[in-house]
């Protein structure tokens, strides 16, 4: 093969390959928002406002009066924020969707529904204005925490709660990175050095402290009458 057919031949080898990569740039966005199943929004608009209304701490509405929103993917920790190995990819996607739940033009709170293959896990209702104000198409990330069966967001690198049983383990917005060590902590992930030296509650603390006290006071009494026992012996 001559050197010009070669270039030619290398040449659109390079452009098939540049077109193949624009063609994976292009699915790749479309790929990770991808749509709800069918199943889903069919169930939303059919069956599910009779499931919101049945469900524990529903308002006293009609059918007409609630409306549903967009469902919106969920997510969950990742594997290697757990284990401590990377805080720049923090969660992972999962196929448990959310919609929001409106009554009467006010947001009231959002429903879950597991889509997992093969799941027996009902829809679940969570009757909380701010869990439905964070269920938004591009908007905050909604993050499930198993463990605690708690719910958070992740936007532009900061952890926020958003159900009671998160705002119980996290009192306010935090960094990603900061965070870390807290969600492997509830979670039940730490690290050896840390499982050999555990950190003591303020009251275990005093009890430590106070045995210590005895112990050497103790010592001291023991050691005042040995001395004056010597000092009182016959020479």
């Amino acid at each position: 093969m001559t050197l010009r057919r070669l270039h030619a031949v290398t040449g659109r080898r390079m452009t098939a390959l540049l077109a193949l990569l624009g063609t994976l740039l292009v699915w790749a966005p479309a790929a990770h928002a991808a749509p709800a199943p069918d199943d889903l929004t069919n169930w939303l608009a059919t069956d599910a406002v009779s499931t919101v209304l049945a469900s524990a701490g529903a308002p006293n509405a009609l059918p007409e009066e609630v409306t549903l929103g967009s469902p919106v993917r969920t997510w969950t920790w990742s594997a290697r924020y757990l284990s401590g190995e990377s805080e720049t990819d923090p969660v992972v996607s999962s196929d448990v969707w959310a919609a929001r739940i409106t009554v009467r033009n006010e947001i009231m709170g959002g429903i879950i529904v597991d889509m997992t293959e093969a799941s027996s896990t009902p829809p679940a209702v969570v009757w909380s204005a701010q869990f439905g104000d964070a269920i938004a198409p591009g908007g905050a990330q909604l993050v499930y925490d198993r463990t605690l069966r708690a719910w958070f967001t992740i936007r532009d690198g900061t952890v926020r709660p958003l159900t009671d049983e998160a705002h119980e383990v996290l009192a306010g917005p935090l960094g990603v990175d900061l965070a870390q060590e807290f969600v492997r902590q509830w979670n039940g992930v730490t690290d050896a050095a840390s499982e050999s030296q555990p950190i003591l509650a303020p009251h275990e603390t005093n009890m430590v402290l106070i045995a210590t006290l005895l112990m050497a006071g103790l010592l001291v009494l023991v050691g005042i009458v040995v001395l004056s026992r010597k000092g009182d012996s016959p020479a």
